[in-house]
């Protein structure tokens, strides 16, 4: 069983940022994470946004340029290929977060659920590790509220809207009205 001086449970930028501070420290650090590397900033919330809204702001301005005497009418958008980009900034990030801990001579990365089995000890998959320090940074997921009807309706989350390869429909304007 290896022996860490940190755990840190969750690779997100709490989790990270205890991880590379430790290891700055010449401290042996294990980081365990069941998902990506990156946390939600990452993989679904700051960088996918951001990238979605940037190229949200690049059509605003477009169909906005007529203000300014421009003629730029806007012939299609391609939301596949949004989506595409939006998903390759993802992995990129995630990539280079990767690429960070694979190189950090005294991290080592376990993917898995962390199941603690007392104190000081914690299993990742089939491996069992030690820590003298071990801290929760286990982010957030997200919250589905129990609506009457939740179930039988397609909705997105945070997470899910970022696998979309095809743009939902629009509302017409009386079902938008029920919302007003």
């Amino acid at each position: 069983m290896k022996t860490y001086d940190v755990i840190v449970i969750g690779a997100g930028d709490v989790g990270l940022g205890i991880v590379f501070k430790a290891s700055s420290e010449g401290l042996r650090v294990a980081v365990l994470d069941k998902g990506n590397p990156g946390g939600t900033c990452v993989n679904y919330g700051c960088v996918p946004s951001k990238t979605l809204i940037h190229t949200a702001d690049r059509i605003t301005e477009i169909r906005q340029a007529s203000e300014f005497g421009i003629s730029a009418p806007i012939e299609e958008i391609d939301f596949g290929s949004i989506m595409k980009r939006m998903r390759e900034t993802v992995s990129s990030g995630r990539g280079s977060i990767e690429k960070a801990l694979e190189e950090t001579e005294n991290i080592d990365f376990f993917r898995g659920q962390a199941h603690f089995l007392n104190e000081r000890t914690i299993a990742v998959g089939k491996q069992r590790i030690r820590g003298r320090k071990i801290f929760i940074a286990s982010g957030a997921r997200p919250s589905v509220p129990a609506l009457k009807g939740i179930g039988s309706v397609d909705y997105l989350t945070n997470e899910t809207v970022l696998n979309l390869t095809e743009r939902p429909g629009t509302w017409s304007s009386s079902e938008a009205d029920l919302w007003a």
